[in-house]
């Protein structure tokens, strides 16, 4: 397929610009090809958008793992899909409109390229970009790429800061990293931990006036809120302050 659309210089470039990315995103390295090792194929996906008028909007290349041709146990383990039911979508909208707000929709290129791959998975070559140095040599990707079984799981303990440990009899969730990184934010990552205990029916008053804009004082409680998945114990502290 893609031999056919090499003819046109509009997918060229956007082929090119997939290429681009992926090495700007640091996807991997090529390595000689391991013996006796499951290797997992790769093909490109060809997309024209239009506008909601019908006009062209852009041409789409996408260079995608073929997950099929993953190993259980090999080079993926656990798989996750987290998707939003429709009807909360529907209920989110049903809002929106009521309350005379505005739509903003956000489209977020090579997204799946953020989230950090826990197995080792080793992948053939992008067809039509082979290393002409190296033909014989794999890609051994460190960042989930687009279709392999498990670039949903890493994107979602990407966006929620969960790092999996996997023991004999179970799994660990840590959310270490997201705490250090919420400290750095509201520049308290220098502070020294100490316990202390909030009493419950406890009535927060604070002395001054408002804030003008409370918006930043709610993106922290609530980014606060997300290490409540790993720290249940924290879960009053937070709701009592938000």
């Amino acid at each position: 397929m893609y031999f056919k659309q090499m003819k046109y210089h509009e997918w060229v470039t956007v082929m090119d610009e997939e290429i681009d990315a992926l090495h700007a995103n640091e996807m991997g390295d090529l390595v000689p090809q391991p013996f006796s090792t499951n290797i997992v194929t790769s093909k490109w996906v060809f997309r024209t958008k239009f506008l909601y008028d019908g006009s062209l909007d852009r041409y789409e290349a996408r260079l995608v793992a073929c997950g099929f041709t993953q190993q259980s146990g090999i080079d993926f383990d656990l798989t996750f899909s987290h998707v939003v039911k429709a009807t909360t979508v529907c209920v989110v909208l049903t809002i929106d409109v009521l309350c005379d707000r505005p739509f903003h929709q956000l489209d977020v290129k090579n997204v799946f390229l953020n989230g950090f791959l826990q197995e080792t998975v080793y992948m053939e070559q992008p067809p039509g970009y082979v290393d002409s140095r190296f033909p014989a040599y794999v890609c051994c990707l460190d960042k989930a790429l687009y279709s392999l079984k498990q670039a949903l799981c890493a994107w979602f303990h990407l966006i929620c800061g969960l790092e999996v440990t996997y023991v004999f009899d179970g799994l660990i969730l840590i959310q270490a990293k997201y705490a250090r990184n919420i400290h750095k934010r509201v520049q308290i990552h220098e502070s020294k931990p100490f316990s202390t205990s909030l009493a419950a029916a406890t009535i927060i008053r604070i002395d001054g006036e408002h804030f003008n804009d409370p918006t930043h004082y709610r993106s922290i409680v609530r980014a606060f809120q997300y290490l409540t998945i790993t720290c249940p114990d924290l879960a009053y502290v937070f709701n009592t302050v938000s």
